[in-house]
């Protein structure tokens, strides 16, 4: 697919190399998902930290970073009241 878009809008391969030169795909293919784990001590005020740290390396609005130890407190909380 982007061979196709390379050919139809030249020179928008160059670009695209430079935009990525920084990025560390392996295998050259980029990942859908990233799984980090923390230590079983972490604090709520360094997990923040690492969360901000890593949602800065993402430069598009269709990235979600998602806290499954919050998301797991919240279900647990909302199931508590219902």
């Amino acid at each position: 697919m982007l061979d196709d878009f390379f050919r139809a809008f030249r020179g928008t391969e160059e670009k695209y190399k430079e935009m990525i030169k920084s990025y560390n795909f392996t295998m050259g293919v980029p990942k859908t998902s990233m799984s980090v784990s923390l230590a079983p001590n972490c604090t709520a005020e360094r997990r923040q930290q690492i969360q901000e740290g890593v949602k800065s390396f993402f430069r598009d609005a269709t990235t979600v970073l998602v806290d499954v130890e919050l998301l797991l407190l919240a279900l647990e909380i909302s199931l508590t009241l219902f």
